[in-house]
């Protein structure tokens, strides 16, 4: 059981990246999720991202709309 759990570790290392924020944070992508450094996690299904916390994002176009009412907007 230990060298299944190993192996798993090693696919799921080898299958990521990991992207290092100037605050000294990371965020682990692998697949279509991607894991946060304070132990949150963010799913992406089509073209909504959907959080650990319960919010959620949908894209439409340029334009990300969150669940809190804000959204965001992506500048060429």
């Amino acid at each position: 059981m230990k060298k299944l759990i190993f192996v798993m570790l090693a696919i799921f290392i080898a299958n990521s990246e990991t992207i290092w924020h100037s605050d000294g944070s990371y965020t682990t992508i692998n697949g279509d999720t991607a894991w946060h450094g304070d132990g949150s996690y963010s799913t992406r299904s089509g073209d909504t991202i959907y959080h650990s916390d319960g919010s959620y994002s949908t894209r439409s176009g340029d334009t990300y709309y969150h669940s809190d009412g804000s959204y965001s907007t992506i500048m060429p």
